[in-house]
């Protein structure tokens, strides 16, 4: 039968870990800055590319979408539509 040292780490203290040695993605602040602007109003993707980051449409991609989909997610606003069969925007959950 095997037993744990005293210096095994828990998966708690592994996430913490991570969490500091993450790196910050430069895009996070001027879209954190651009989410702050428009307050509680619903947040396009394209507009985060047009006004935040200064990414035209025919520069963008799906790996800078899920990019800026995932700055989103950590600054929490979820996906979601306002209307049957409208766009899709991001909207603050949890202000």
């Amino acid at each position: 039968m095997a037993t744990l040292s005293p210096s095994y780490t828990t998966y708690g203290d592994t996430t913490q870990e991570q969490s500091e040695r993450r790196e910050v993605d430069p895009w996070r602040d001027p879209i954190e800055r651009y989410c702050a602007r428009m307050g509680d109003y619903p947040i396009h993707l394209e507009r985060i590319f047009l006004d935040a980051l200064a990414i035209t449409y025919d520069r963008q991609n799906s790996a800078q979408n899920k990019r800026a989909k995932s700055i989103l997610s950590d600054l929490g606003y979820k996906r979601g539509r306002l209307e049957r069969g409208g766009p899709w925007r991001y909207l603050k959950i949890g202000n």
